[in-house]
Parts: C-alpha cells; structure tokens; sequence
C-alpha cells in the first residue's frame, strides 16, 4: 500500500521495535522519576534517584545528595544518578535512530544495526546504574522499590527493541533485494534514450531511399 509521505510503510520486526521502544522508554522514564527506588524496612523513608521523602511524622522531602550527605551510601548513590541520566540520553538516541530508519530518512542496514548496538550498551548502563544503587541502598538496609523494577522493565524492553531492529532490518534489506530482482526495470523521470542505429543500417536506408526516387 502506498504511503501518504512516502514512507515505506510495512509491519515489520522494524516497525514492532519502535513500538516496544516507546513503551521501554515510557516505562524508565516512569521509574526514573519517581521517589521509590528504595524503601526502609518500617516505610518511613522512600529514596529516589534526586529525592528522599520521610513520612514518619509529616511528610518531608529532600535532595538525595543532601539526604545521603554523611552516609557511606551517597557515592553508590549519586553515581548511579549519574550513570541513569546518561542511560536516558541513551533510549531517546535509540528511538531517534529508529524513527529515521523506519521513516524511509535512512534505509542503510548500518542504520538498523546502529540502533541496535547503542541500545545493548545503553541497557548495560543502565543496569549498571540500577546495580550500584542497589549496592549503596543495601548498605544501609533499605529494600528494592517498585520505581526500580519499572527501570529494569524498561531496560529489558529495550534490549528486546534492540533485537528487533536488528534482525528486522536483515529482513528489509532481504525483501527489498528479492522485489528488485522480480522487477529489474523501473520507471524513471527521464525516459532513456533511443538506441542508436548501425551506420549500416542507416546507409542502406538512404540508397533505397536513392532508387525509388
């Protein structure tokens, strides 16, 4: 079926990756933001990536660097602040990617694969990330929260994304290779140029040109 912007339009492993791109993202993002990567065992202090809340009494929030200021936790902490900020450049990049490739922008298999690569390493980042904050909260006897599975969820998302593309754009590249061998000859804007005669042919045209006259 055409396509209204000349896109090639197809539902594809390609085209499947975007999607479950998206949702990836949309899960990290949702973890990354919120305020339950880790929990106290009583539940009265919930940490995130940049902000610690306490509900003992009144509810009370604080930047997580200042929270974890004389703690042996605040290192692990901050850097895996650090690190998840740098994973979330890393997702975008990777839509981005995609979104020029199934667009019809970039139909290089490089592309495909491009996206492919920077979504594994992204993911190994952002594992690292989560790993490190586990490390610092695990320090001080706090238990996983839920805003970390999201990123972890989010994460996994990412890396089946990343296989997607890459074997969805094998698969383009494949099928568009077997059209144009079923159908060597396209139409062109500039119509190709008549063949040109033999200077024989031509010479005999003109004598017998010559004797009906």
């Amino acid at each position: 079926m055409p396509c209204k912007f000349n896109c090639p339009c197809r539902i594809g492993l390609d085209w499947i990756s975007g999607i479950v791109e998206l949702i990836s993202l949309i899960f990290f993002l949702s973890g990354f933001g919120t305020k339950y990567w880790a929990v106290s065992e009583d539940g009265s202090i919930h940490s995130g990536l940049f902000t610690t809340c306490t509900t003992d009494v009144h509810i009370l929030c604080y930047a997580t660097h200042n929270y974890y200021h004389s703690s042996s936790a605040k290192g692990r902490i901050m850097g895996a602040a650090v690190i998840e900020i740098f994973t979330t450049c890393g997702l975008l990049f990777v839509l981005l990617l995609m979104l020029l490739y199934m667009c019809g922008l970039f139909e290089e298999k490089s592309v495909g694969r491009l996206a492919a690569l920077t979504s594994y390493i992204t993911s190994f980042f952002g594992f690292l990330g989560v790993i490190l904050f586990g490390a610092g909260a695990n320090s001080i006897d706090f238990s996983v929260g839920w805003s970390m599975g999201l990123v972890i969820m989010g994460l996994l998302l990412n890396i089946v994304a990343g296989i997607f593309i890459h074997v969805g754009s094998d698969q383009y590249v494949d099928e568009k290779l077997f059209q144009q061998s079923k159908h060597p000859r396209f139409k062109t804007a500039i119509p190709p140029l008549p063949p040109i005669r033999p200077q024989a042919q031509v010479t005999s045209r003109l004598s017998k040109m010559k004797l009906s006259a």
